[in-house]
């Protein structure tokens, strides 16, 4: 190891090597880490070089990754952080502290326990997302390997879309004894035609586009125009988004559709150089289109009564908000939904382990103060965002449009959580934290930096 970090290299270059590695590690996560917290032990030990190359690992493999990478990231970065505003450092403390705090009075002292670790882990993400200056040459470092890791889940994708989902079906319905020797989730998963990649669930994969197609297709047009040829960027970065829009459209998520069109419209209305009702009228047409296509293709769906609403996250909610009300204070306990949704389901209800809320569910697992504290992290990421990406631009930074991807895939990740339970992926809910951290940060405008 010495040799390979020689002592003579400078804080600059350490910070590099962090960043480089740090990326690595989340990008590597979209690939083996997608399994949720509550559910690790879905996730085993590989046996062999066969599955540990195209297996999920186990999340506690992630965590001895995540953790230590995190810490050292922001305890070399720590200087970045503006100590005259500290009171923004406050949500994420406190949403950490009260989860903690409400474990206290946990019906479920392992499904607890898994969740806790997750919940650690993606509050020092935050942290480490507030010592970054995007305003800098280093957040490129950061971001290679998660763009190297995104297109390879996205190309999996295609995989399973061209044949690869009907292969797996008939390898499994070939084997004797198959429908016991699966789990049911997985069973129910193959037998449809909605891709997943390299993640679980296909609202998850519908997830982890929505936060990181943006910065990755404009990461690429710049990788492009710096490396290759400046006249063919905009077609690299159409290429991404078309690649990872075909496979949003594969997942079959609704939720993630609507946000996609919203993210759409804004990037019409604050990012295109154009004039003004021309972006409006661009936007609005493209929203327009976009519902038409959804309303066509999910007719059937509404005809039937949208019953993954009705009979599924509306008796969600419901139980959610009456195990709130019966624990105000400290809930029930991280990640412990599943357990009182079992004694407060209706007959007709779907079963879940999830609340297929976040916001809600840190209400109905933690109390108040988790629900307020999280809801906190989530605007401030927002509204601190979209103050500052006009600033980075009219300093014509060159980063400006990185950090505008940034948010406005935070701002769609942040949006389809209200219908979704990403919080509980590492993969996806650490780099998610990251960036809101990122956007928490006061940003300084200052010229380029690239040291």
């Amino acid at each position: 190891m010495s040799n390979f970090i020689p002592a003579s290299w400078n804080p600059r270059s350490r910070k590099d090597f962090l960043s480089l590695v740090l990326g690595l590690t989340m990008g590597l996560g979209f690939l083996k880490f997608a399994t949720p917290s509550n559910l690790a032990e879905m996730a085993y030990t590989p046996d062999g070089i066969f599955e540990l190359i195209f297996t999920s690992w186990p999340l506690s493999w992630g965590y001895l990754l995540y953790c230590p990478l995190l810490c050292l990231f922001l305890y070399t970065n720590r200087s970045f952080i503006s100590v005259d505003r500290s009171w923004f450092l406050l949500p994420c403390i406190t949403w950490l502290c009260w989860n903690g705090f409400s474990c206290i009075d946990t019906i479920d002292v392992a499904l607890t326990k898994k969740v806790m670790i997750n919940f650690c882990v993606i509050s020092i993400a935050w942290y480490a997302g507030c010592s970054v200056d995007v305003n800098n040459a280093r957040v490129t470092y950061f971001l290679s390997p998660i763009f190297v890791g995104f297109l390879y889940v996205i190309w999996s994708g295609f995989g399973q879309k061209f044949g690869g989902l009907e292969e797996t079906r008939q390898m499994i319905y070939s084997e004797t004894g198959w429908e016991s020797k699966y789990p049911p989730e997985f069973l129910y998963r193959i037998a449809r035609d909605r891709i997943f990649a390299t993640l679980t669930y296909p609202n998850s994969f519908a997830a982890l586009i929505v936060l990181i197609l943006p910065v990755v297709a404009v990461f690429g047009s710049l990788l492009v125009k710096e490396f290759v040829n400046k006249k063919i960027h905009l077609l690299a970065s159409a290429i991404i988004l078309f690649a990872g829009l075909c496979c949003l459209w594969w997942t079959g998520s609704k939720t993630a559709f609507l946000v996609a069109l919203f993210q759409i419209l804004l990037t019409f209305l604050f990012a295109t150089p154009l004039k003004k009702n021309l972006r409006i009228g661009l936007g609005v047409g493209a929203v327009f289109l976009g519902l038409i296509v959804f309303f066509i293709q999910f007719s059937s769906y509404f005809e039937e009564g949208a019953k993954s609403l009705t009979q599924g996250r509306f008796g969600y909610w419901r139980a959610a908000k009456i195990n709130y009300i019966a624990n105000p204070i400290t809930g029930s306990g991280p990640g412990t939904f599943f357990r009182a949704y079992q004694n407060l389901k209706r007959p007709d209800d779907e079963m879940a382990r999830l609340a297929h809320n976040d916001y809600l569910q840190q209400a109905s697992d933690a109390g108040s103060i988790a629900f307020i504290s999280y809801s906190v992290i989530i605007c401030l990421a927002i509204f601190t965002g979209f103050k500052n990406f006009p600033k980075l631009k009219r300093s014509k930074s060159k980063y400006w449009m990185l950090y505008f991807c940034i948010w406005i895939g935070f701002l769609g990740w942040a949006l389809q959580s209200l219908l979704e339970w990403t919080l509980y992926i590492p993969a996806i809910s650490c780099v998610a934290f990251f960036f809101s951290g990122l956007l928490t940060h006061h940003y300084r405008v200052k010229p380029d930096n690239p040291a």
